[in-house]
């Protein structure tokens, strides 16, 4: 069955009536299919009926909240389809070993290293250094902290490169919290998706989205889908930014000034999620599996190769994208 995810962008009730699901609005009342629906992002204040979030959570349907201006709130999370103590317990010594965890820190950097360079070499314009600057960072660490620094070098080289490989908006250095331009509105709103739809896909797995390998583990988020989210942004979210600025998808009429930071307006987020949505659902063939699956599909896929790592099955070997 066709999976889909559904985006609010406006400011809703959602309420439950029979096996329905509906979102209003003052003039509007939408029915949501919720027998294929995978999860649902909000990216406006939204106020969810008990019997909605009851119903929601029986269904399994993960539901992700995002205040208006992109920054993570929080996810309704369904009780656990398929819970495996055997794995949590495999998860924790791979994170409390160190040896155990810089092995997977290391491979998912190697993996955002291998990801960044493929996007620079597919590239037309004069990027050579920045793709030495790149290649000559060595990633091996004695603490999580060295790795991440040296991580954090590569992301800030690549980011430079921006600057040749972006005609329109200028991205100077990369700022989030809040965005200040209109290049760092489009990747942090890239980035808050990415993270949603990789936090959706450990949900099918017996992995905990609690416990993780490069980033520390948090409290109030689940860095596993940060772990994860990293090794895609370059494939992901970089690609489809360079298209959608370069080929004049997206342009200035698409972005709101607000508390000293710049973000997309609702015409715009409506125009960034049309394209993500075709982008996650295309396919690639898969060379090991010998089929086609699509880009959303390597996000579960990256999760199964954690899974078997931390239970001795096979050593992780992160996402490289082929294509």
């Amino acid at each position: 069955m066709h999976m889909e995810s559904f985006y609010i962008t406006k400011e809703a009730i959602v309420k439950r009536e029979g096996n329905t699901i509906y979102i209003v609005r003052e003039k509007e009342k939408r029915s949501v299919p919720i027998h294929n629906l995978r999860d649902i992002t909000c990216l406006a204040p939204v106020t969810f009926k008990s019997g909605a979030i009851k119903y929601l959570l029986k269904s399994g349907i993960v539901v992700h909240f995002f205040n208006n201006y992109g920054f993570y709130e929080g996810t309704l999370y369904p009780r656990e389809k398929s819970v495996s103590g055997e794995v949590v317990i495999n998860q924790a010594r791979h994170y409390i070993d160190w040896k155990k965890r810089k092995k997977i820190a290391v491979e998912m950097v190697e993996g955002i290293k291998h990801n960044i360079l493929r996007n620079l070499r597919k590239s037309t314009k004069n990027v050579e250094q920045y793709i030495r600057d790149i290649e000559k960072v060595d990633i091996e660490g004695d603490s999580i902290q060295e790795i991440m620094n040296r991580e954090a070098r590569i992301w800030e080289r690549y980011y430079a490169s921006f600057s040749e490989t972006i005609k329109r908006f200028k991205l100077e250095k990369r700022e989030y919290r809040p965005p200040r331009n209109e290049l760092n509105a489009l990747i942090s709103f890239g980035n808050t998706l990415l993270y949603s739809a990789a936090l959706t896909e450990i949900y099918h797995t017996h992995l905990n989205p609690s416990i993780s390998y490069l980033h520390e583990p948090s409290e109030r988020r689940f860095s596993l889908s940060l772990d994860i989210a990293d090794v895609f942004k370059p494939t992901f979210v970089h690609r489809m930014v360079h298209d959608i600025v370069n080929h004049d998808v997206i342009d200035e009429s698409d972005f709101r000034s607000e508390f000293k930071g710049v973000f997309l307006n609702e015409n715009g987020k409506r125009k960034f999620l049309k394209e993500w949505e075709n982008r996650m659902s295309s396919t690639v063939y898969h060379r090991r599996l010998k089929r086609k699956v699509s880009q959303r599909q390597l996000l579960r896929l990256e999760a199964y190769k954690i899974l078997k790592h931390v239970m001795n099955d096979k050593p992780y070997r992160a996402f490289r994208a082929w294509w």
